[in-house]
């Protein structure tokens, strides 16, 4: 949706393959999750309500209530001005909601506790935005050699980010809160979560 040529350093799937087979292979990826997750097989391992709840989960983070609905507001925003509250939202639902929807659905398939599926949630949540929050300085200061994609089309574009919002320092600042607190909240559930805790801490240094 941002058109950009590359991804990774390699040509973006509808550069390479054209829009229509781009938003098949979308389309597909997201059905392929779905099938997955009701497969037969998968009620000898997890009771059909854990899955119930699951798909449910991981639908609304995708739909029209999650994802697609950050989506949307970010497009449509465009050019505009916007308030905070407004960031927020896209924020929250275009890159967070899927970022908390992993740890969760794992969570429960794991047999988490009500308490275990709620941290991980929050810290998903705060780590999701913390990543866009980066994602978006990246855009301002990174290098295309580095990020491998383009840089600087989040500003000529007019995007509704917190970095454009807030200024490049204020937006730092906010993104390394979001890391702190997700880090120290995760650790609240022991040794085990020392590999979210050190991924929570990538996120705000990465380069790519």
């Amino acid at each position: 949706m941002d058109d950009d040529d590359f991804r990774r350093g390699r040509p973006s799937l509808h550069k390479a393959f054209g829009e229509a087979t781009a938003i098949l292979a979308g389309d597909a990826l997201l059905t392929l999750a779905f099938e997955i997750l009701a497969a037969p097989l998968m009620t000898r391992v997890h009771r059909p309500d854990t899955l119930l709840a699951v798909i449910s989960e991981l639908a609304r983070a995708a739909g029209a209530r999650g994802l697609i609905a950050g989506q949307v507001a970010d497009i449509m925003c465009e050019g505009k001005t916007v308030d905070a509250r407004t960031v927020d939202h896209i924020v929250r639902n275009k890159t967070a909601a899927l970022i908390k929807a992993s740890l969760t659905c794992g969570a429960r398939l794991a047999g988490g506790t009500r308490e275990q599926i709620d941290i991980l949630g929050r810290f998903g949540e705060d780590l999701g935005i913390a990543f866009q929050i980066r994602d978006d300085l990246l855009d301002l200061e990174g290098d295309a050699g580095r990020l491998g994609k383009a840089v600087g089309k989040d500003e000529q574009r007019g995007k509704a980010t917190y970095p454009n919002l807030l200024g490049k320092e204020q937006a730092r600042s906010l993104m390394q809160g979001l890391v702190g607190g997700a880090v120290k909240s995760v650790r609240v559930l022991g040794d085990k979560s020392e590999p979210l805790a050190l991924i929570g801490e990538y996120v705000g240094k990465r380069v790519n």
